[in-house]
């Protein structure tokens, strides 16, 4: 197949909840290191559509997390009818309560305490736990009987399948029968308000960042609104950098280049949660060590490609027949890269681009957001708005 393809890419597989009707099916799940060995990004895609209380008080260790609410009325993640309470703090006996009623995503900095997490939902929403190591794991503690606590581990690394024997545990919900006959209560819930009493100070709202709707003009192959989260810029302290976007349209985008230092994941799925397997397109990647000899991927699948850092790639080419969303996830606060152009004595110069050197070029005093505005030459030429992009010899 190829260095790359056999190494980088992951093909997501539908994968049924069993924890009851509260998380609709089918989901999907990135699983860092055990979906693709060297992988230190961990993710999942899942629905929610009915109102429920969710994990139980736990830290993780020198890693971070992001949990991502979004409205499932893709692409308008902004239809966010639902309020979900987090439980957050250092200690777990004091801990304080952030509210979520709009598409937000919040950051859980390493042993910080957290959860649970009380959804009350009337329209459907997307979650993602995005976690930031290869191997997930959680501490919790447990009372002991002397009135004292010990602390328990779990994580990918210890959990096995109770169903098959010395396989992986999936978290497919299948072994708490319980839980799957009640649904997590669900009738509790009919009259569920949020508890507004539940303390608050403000202490943890620079670990809230609710997402901007974006308007993109880019051209129409590209749907609005979309959502962006960029890193430091918008969410200070943040070493996530993704996109929410739902392309339209066949088209082309990016020049060769590497990110010097962070890993860059490639999310392509179809929009329509959660059946993100409803997917009809061709994605043509190039990818490779040396920008002279790069490798060609191919993919028609949902899947995830993992760029790692000082690895050349782009272009890409979207041959698209249903819509596709496609994250660009980049796990570092400044997203920047490294191109290249040759000099007039046919010499190659190497030159960056990143957030903390980009400014608006309409505003100059605020920073550029990739919005596409100032592009009108690509609207009405290259980007081809109201048309499908033709497929370039390179993608054949």
């Amino acid at each position: 197949m190829g260095k790359f393809r056999d190494t980088c890419v992951f093909e997501l597989v539908p994968e049924e909840s069993h924890w009851g009707d509260f998380c609709a099916s089918p989901m999907a799940y990135f699983r860092g290191e055990t979906s693709m060995p060297g992988s230190t990004y961990h993710v999942g895609f899942q629905t929610f559509k009915k109102s429920v209380d969710f994990e139980e008080q736990h830290f993780h260790m020198a890693a971070d997390e992001y949990l991502v609410f979004l409205g499932a009325n893709v692409p308008d993640v902004f239809d966010f009818d639902a309020t979900v309470e987090l439980d957050i703090g250092e200690d777990p006996d004091n801990m304080e309560t952030i509210v979520i009623d709009k598409a937000t995503v919040i950051k859980i900095p390493p042993y910080m305490w957290h959860c649970p997490i009380r959804f009350r939902i009337n329209k459907p929403i997307i979650f993602q736990q995005a976690y930031f190591d290869g191997t997930w794991s959680k501490i919790t503690r447990r009372l002991k009987e002397d009135g004292t606590y010990e602390y328990i581990y779990d994580g990918d690394d210890v959990r096995l399948c109770k169903e098959r024997p010395g396989g992986k545990c999936t978290m497919c919900g299948k072994c708490y029968g319980k839980l799957s006959e009640t649904g997590y209560n669900e009738a509790e819930y009919k009259d569920f308000e949020p508890d507004r009493k539940r303390k608050y100070t403000g202490k943890y709202d620079y670990l809230k960042y609710e997402l901007p709707e974006m308007v993109t003009y880019w051209g129409d192959w590209c749907a609005k609104p979309q959502a962006y989260m960029h890193g430091d810029h918008d969410f200070p302290g943040s070493h996530y950098h993704i996109g929410f976007q739902v392309f339209t349209k066949s088209n082309q985008m990016e020049l060769p280049h590497f990110h010097h230092h962070a890993d860059e994941y490639l999310v392509f799925v179809g929009p329509n949660f959660p059946d993100i397997f409803d997917f009809d397109a061709t994605i043509t990647m190039f990818i490779g060590d040396d920008p002279d000899h790069m490798e060609k991927i191919v993919v028609d699948k949902p899947c995830v490609i993992r760029v790692p850092a000082n690895v050349w790639h782009c272009p890409i080419y979207f041959d698209l027949r249903k819509p596709v969303m496609f994250q660009a996830t980049f796990l570092d606060g400044i997203w920047h890269k490294v191109l290249r152009r040759k000099k007039d004595n046919g010499e190659w110069e190497y030159y960056y681009e990143g957030d903390n050197v980009r400014k608006c070029r309409l505003e100059p005093d605020k920073w550029c957001n990739i919005c596409g505005k100032c592009f009108a030459g690509l609207n009405a030429s290259s980007y081809s708005e109201g048309v499908s992009q033709p497929k370039p010899d390179w993608a054949e």
